[in-house]
């Protein structure tokens, strides 16, 4: 799912992965209870957070809802 959301809007979001038993700490530190979870961060501020079964759909309306109508250049 998160590669066809990267693939989908690419050059408009980046989409990462992360290990949360490498990374215990900084999960915690996001407030992540349980996996899976996706976090959405607009430059650099946490915008949501869900856990659980997450509906691709869902993801989409909340990014198209963060995102410009126009990508404008890529950089």
């Amino acid at each position: 799912m998160l590669y066809r959301i990267r693939d989908d809007f690419e050059g408009r979001v980046r989409v990462c992965r992360a290990d949360v038993a490498r990374n215990s700490s900084s999960a915690a530190g996001q407030g992540i209870r349980s996996i899976p979870a996706v976090l959405v961060f607009d430059r650099g501020r946490r915008r949501s957070l869900t856990f659980g079964h997450i509906d691709p759909r869902d993801i989409y309306e909340q990014l198209e809802g963060l995102l410009p109508d126009d990508p404008g250049p890529s950089n």
